[in-house]
């Protein structure tokens, strides 16, 4: 089984209109999101600084819960999670 990343509507231009990729192997959140620009590298600038630096406003969620506040990409997955990618949304 494998884990699933689901795809914001802004970023969904990136990855030819799905609203999810699949990655088949990875241990960490940040094997999966490295997987995930490895399939779609238009979406590498929306989520890594030129630095390869993961940017500090891109939420991520592991199945229901939030791991901002952890070491997002050092976060252990396993088969059948689901990441969810939650970019920040500023205006008034």
């Amino acid at each position: 089984m494998a884990i699933t990343v689901q795809i914001p509507g802004s970023m969904r231009r990136f990855t030819a209109n799905l609203d999810h990729v699949e990655v088949a192997e990875a241990t960490t959140v940040g094997a999966v999101l490295q997987s995930v620009v490895q399939q779609h590298p238009p979406l590498r600038n929306t989520l890594f600084t030129s630095d390869g630096r993961l940017f500090a406003f891109v939420g991520i969620f592991l199945n229901s819960q939030d791991i901002r506040h952890l070491q997002k990409e050092a976060t252990a997955v396993q088969s059948g999670d689901r990441v969810t990618l939650l970019p920040a949304v500023a205006g008034g």
